[in-house]
């Protein structure tokens, strides 16, 4: 009886319910490859830059190229995202991402890579996830039925999570056994994930926003938008905080890892493992209570953990506790981010989809690089330490607006769209 009641259980979870949509199962298995091939990467890459350069300013730089195109294009070329095939969009965008990855591995196996090489490739990279990261989100819209959409969303992160769960595991053990070579090389073969999930897929993924706009009203219009919708204002802002103050963290892992907590390219693995375990489980929670009317309230008990968490790990320098606060800052940064982008999307209306999801985008990827740079600089000049504390305080302060401003964030039910004001 036990056991059958738990398995009605598990049964009535409301994310189960998305991967009856088969275009959706087929999209989250292409994207958990991909995301895993990324993550295997991400911590070989880390480990090389450090070990070429021994600053943490590197590191951010990294980060820094890889997004600025978002930062300064994401919100003008946004407009690509409603009026071009996304289909089309995405197989190109993975075949440029294979590229850059394999320059890469070739550089690694013939002994000539250099650090600029990874930086162009993360611009390179950077400016294709302008356009390829809202024609992807948006996708999520048009496989599943809008009944669906709250419990889509946090499901399909779920693919990036369960990657960087098991990911920097497996990297941080492949980089100290064989090198970065390899985990470089089974990122270039993981891109093919998503390329040929791209071409299953049977749903319509034609452009949105079929008749002619002019170009200024296309570039500005979802901007616009987000800003002049109150509840849209207010959670961009409280995101952009997190973004641009806090989610550096992840580009200075190697030197938490190392200078901190004195370990090696394993331990790298495991503390990458641990932000990927916490936001895995607060995804779980999330899918769990897609159906409720508690989304805001989620976003503002996310961003204040986000800085008692950021806090903890700033005063920690003992891996079980760092590991802890790291496996919260993943949970709290996903559960503010996740649902954020839910709520964009169930507020913005759908001709307008992709060029306001791309506001949220910019506010995530966008303001990151900023942040990693400027956090970097700051911590080669005093100490990572002091960093982190400062940092915990400020988002302490964007939290606590949110609170303040929370009657300004109503989730609008399945259907409705909030207006602007």
């Amino acid at each position: 009886m036990a056991q059958s009641s738990l398995r009605e259980t598990i049964g009535k979870w409301p994310g189960w319910r998305v991967y009856k949509h088969i275009d959706f199962r087929i999209l989250w298995i292409g994207s958990f490859l991909s995301f895993t091939g990324t993550q295997i990467q991400n911590v070989a890459q880390g480990d090389l830059v450090y070990q070429l350069t021994g600053t943490k300013v590197s590191l951010g730089a990294i980060a820094f190229f890889g997004m600025i195109p978002v930062t300064i294009l994401g919100p003008i070329l946004a407009f690509f995202s409603d009026i071009l095939d996304r289909r089309k969009v995405l197989l190109w965008a993975m075949t440029g991402y294979a590229a850059g990855a394999g320059v890469l591995t070739a550089g690694i196996y013939m002994g000539w890579i250099q650090y600029w090489m990874i930086l162009a490739v993360a611009l390179v990279n950077g400016l294709i996830f302008t356009i390829e990261q809202p024609s992807r989100q948006s996708i999520v819209r048009s496989i599943v039925p809008p009944e669906d959409l709250s419990a889509a969303i946090p499901a399909q992160g779920m693919t990036f999570n369960f990657a960087r769960s098991v990911g920097p595991a497996i990297g941080g053990l492949l980089t100290a056994a064989f090198g970065p070579a390899i985990c470089f090389a089974i990122n270039t073969v993981s891109y093919f994930g998503i390329f040929f999930a791209t071409m299953k897929m049977k749903a319509d993924l034609s452009p949105v926003s079929k008749s002619p706009e002019p170009i200024k009203d296309l570039i500005f219009e979802g901007m616009l938008y987000t800003f002049r919708t109150k509840a849209l204002r207010v959670l961009f802002l409280m995101e952009a905080t997190t973004s641009l103050c806090g989610i550096y963290y992840l580009s200075m892992m190697p030197a938490i890892v190392k200078d901190i907590l004195g370990l090696d390219a394993k331990g790298l693995g495991v503390a990458f493992s641990c932000v990927g375990i916490g936001a895995l489980l607060s995804l779980i929670v999330i899918s769990s209570q897609a159906d409720k009317q508690m989304k805001p309230l989620i976003i503002r008990i996310a961003m204040s953990t986000f800085a008692i968490a950021m806090f903890g790990l700033s005063v920690s320098n003992v891996p079980v506790l760092s590991f802890a606060c790291l496996a919260l800052l993943g949970a709290s940064t996903m559960a503010q981010f996740n649902t954020t982008n839910t709520m964009f999307q169930l507020i913005a209306p759908h001709r307008l989809k992709g060029r306001v999801l791309a506001m949220h985008m910019w506010a995530v990827a966008g303001l990151s690089p900023i942040g990693s740079l400027m956090f970097g600089k700051l911590a080669d000049w005093t100490n990572l330490p002091t960093v982190l504390l400062i940092s915990s305080g400020v988002i302490a302060f964007g939290a606590t607006m949110g609170w303040v401003y929370r009657k300004a964030v109503v989730e609008p039910k399945v259907g409705e769209e909030a207006g602007a004001s």
